[in-house]
């Protein structure tokens, strides 16, 4: 199962970089999510001046050396970013044959606390690593954090290159949700007062699917 979802996403799912003179910097991960080139991310991972491009799986390779010197990136703008929720809405600016899944947007208020799923993303692209990584987990709670988003918490713990990228239901292989990293208790409720919060977790955590679909819904005419 996990083997055909990495399969099914490892070329919708690419790097994202910001441009920074004639250097691109790894920011994070994001996902293709509409057949004309929208893409879904964390919105944290950049910010609104910033240049960002993408660079999509190279296919056919196997083992992924350390020492890639060059990436092929491809410029992206960003088309609207819900800073409440979390999630920012990017375009390929041109057209890009990447295969890309149909109906990769799942029903993120039916999945159950216990549903198996998997994340996708390049973990340790901050440490020039650029291979795709999928983790195995099972959503262990679904919260409203203090603004009232809808989180998803799995029981994997995902590295910083994975942020902005999808969170899959085993079972219909779609997504439901977009990473965001490790849950931090006292930043989801919103308080501190001085007092003791809970420490480190081991639980990671992804914002519901359904704001990057109330973002798609305001491009179209």
């Amino acid at each position: 199962m996990l083997r055909d979802i990495y399969s099914r996403y490892r070329g919708a799912c690419t790097m994202l970089f910001r441009r920074q003179e004639d250097q691109a910097v790894f920011a994070g991960t994001a996902v293709l999510v509409h057949p004309d080139g929208y893409l879904l991310t964390a919105s944290n991972l950049f910010n609104p001046q910033d240049e960002l491009v993408v660079s999509p799986w190279e296919s056919g390779r196997g083992f992924v050396p350390t020492d890639r010197d060059t990436i092929t990136t491809y410029p992206t703008d960003t088309v609207l970013v819900n800073e409440e929720r979390g999630l920012a809405l990017l375009q390929l600016e041109d057209p890009l044959d990447i295969n890309m899944p149909p109906h990769v947007i799942g029903k993120p208020d039916s999945i159950p606390t216990g549903s198996s799923v998997a994340s996708l993303g390049y973990a340790f692209g901050y440490d020039h690593i650029y291979n795709q990584v999928i983790q195995s987990g099972i959503i262990s709670a679904r919260i409203l954090s203090g603004n009232g988003t809808k989180l998803f918490l799995f029981d994997t713990m995902i590295h910083e290159g994975s942020r902005g990228g999808p969170l899959v239901n085993l079972k219909d292989r779609r997504i439901i949700g977009i990473n965001y990293g490790k849950f931090k208790p006292h930043e989801a409720a919103q308080q501190s007062d001085g007092g003791s919060v809970s420490g480190d977790t081991n639980i990671s955590y992804a914002v519901s699917i359904e704001y990057g679909m109330e973002l798609l819904q305001g491009i179209e005419p």
